[in-house]
């Protein structure tokens, strides 16, 4: 929707950027409409293997065992009840 804005966090792909690997998973063969006709903005964020803060989730992020290049995350957040 226009005059929205994505935060998309992925990994850091071998050639092709985050934003061009979704771009190709939103082909028409796939997907009803390009990664260009979405009305939102988006900024892309490349992860590689390590940790990295978002707001006050820190994000812990690991490659995995897999054919295809994977990436696993783990989130931690030091949440306080606000009851107490």
């Amino acid at each position: 929707m226009p005059g929205n804005h994505w935060e998309i966090y992925g990994p850091q792909g071998f050639g092709l950027s985050l934003r061009d690997t979704l771009a190709g998973q939103m082909q028409y063969t796939y997907f009803p409409i390009t990664l260009d006709q979405l009305g939102a903005t988006a900024q892309y964020h490349e992860l590689v293997e390590g940790t990295c803060q978002i707001g006050y989730i820190q994000v812990r992020t690991h490659y995995l065992n897999h054919p295809a290049l994977t990436l696993g995350y783990r989130l931690e957040a030091d949440i306080v009840d606000a009851a107490t």
